[in-house]
Order: C-alpha cells, then structure tokens, then sequence
C-alpha cells in the first residue's frame, strides 16, 4: 500500500512541509501534454479530492471537502470487512 498525491499548485508553506512533514507520499506529476483521465464528479484542479485507489487503478471511493475524516474512516471498516481483510 502506497500514498501519492496530485498536486497543482501549493503555497510555500506546504511546498516547505512536503520533504518533511509528507515524505513518504509520493507526488504524482501528470506526464508532459498528458491530460489525467479522472471520474466523473473528480477533478482536483477545480476541488481537492482525496481519492481511494484499489492495486488496480479503480477509483473506490473519493471525498470532498464537506466529508469529515470520521465519514471516511467509518466507509474505511466497512470496505475492509466486506474484503474479509482484518
């Protein structure tokens, strides 16, 4: 399991915090020329999107800003007990 990030810009603050305070999420750059292919109702250029990914690529579920972390941790133990996974 990995964490990445697609980031548009960023203010110097976060800029700053990214080798320290992120370091182990990779940053994801869409490549040169190349537009990301994103769901419908996901476009982190307009809304920043925190996006769950199955090892596949399918997008499983994805969260706005008016979704609490408690909103995404209960989908979270939910998913992972229909997957059987403990």
């Amino acid at each position: 399991m990995s964490r990445a990030a697609v980031l548009g810009s960023v203010n110097d603050d976060l800029d700053a915090r990214l080798a320290t305070d992120y370091r182990l999420m990779e940053r994801l750059v869409p490549a040169r020329g190349a537009t990301p292919a994103w769901p419908a109702a996901v476009n982190p250029e307009q809304e920043p999107r925190i996006v769950l990914v199955d090892p596949f690529g399918n997008v499983m579920m994805h969260y706005g800003p008016e979704h609490s972390g408690k909103d995404m941790l209960k989908d979270l133990k939910h998913l992972l007990k229909l997957s059987k996974v403990d």
